[in-house]
């Protein structure tokens, strides 16, 4: 079994920002930071799928709209990231990413976190891909294992995550 199986690549129905209510956009206070990946055309289709958040556990609302990837906290709706994506030979690649820096949203401030994190999540939620949970080097919390699942939740094939209900 290779890392794509948990998803059906023929499921027609991908997220869209009209299936989650009172979505924020990204606040003003905002920052570029230096996430530049590139995702196989099949990749890009399980990007292209989004996440639709269905039980508490699923803590993101991932969709993609006009080559924008839009990342937003299920529950508050607050957008933590927007990355613009063009279509490349090999591919695509991410051209911008943006994090949200307003302090009454997200509390986190290190750009080189933020793009490690930001990897996880597409790696983890969209992709499928076990991949371990990107612990702070700095942190001496005990519990930093826990905010793994807590904090970023379940991803595509899990428990059925991506089905609309």
């Amino acid at each position: 079994m290779d890392e794509y199986d948990l998803v059906d690549f023929d499921d027609p129905v991908d997220a869209t920002r009209n299936d989650r209510e009172r979505l924020k956009p990204l606040s003003k206070l905002r920052k570029q930071i230096p996430f530049r990946e590139i995702y196989s055309e099949e990749e890009y289709r399980l990007i292209k799928h989004g996440l639709i958040p269905q039980v508490m556990e699923d803590k993101w609302f991932i969709f993609l709209e006009d080559d924008w990837l839009y990342l937003h906290r299920s529950l508050t709706g607050l957008c933590v990231y927007k990355l613009r994506f063009e279509k490349i030979a090999a591919g695509y690649k991410v051209s911008e990413a943006w994090v949200n820096r307003d302090p009454k949203h997200y509390i986190e401030t290190s750009d080189e976190y933020d793009t490690v994190l930001l990897r996880y999540l597409i790696d983890r939620l969209l992709l499928c891909k076990k991949v371990s949970f990107p612990a702070k080097a700095d942190s001496s919390n005990p519990f930093a294992g826990f905010f793994s699942m807590v904090g970023w939740g379940r991803g595509n094939g899990e428990n059925g995550a991506i089905k609309k209900t």
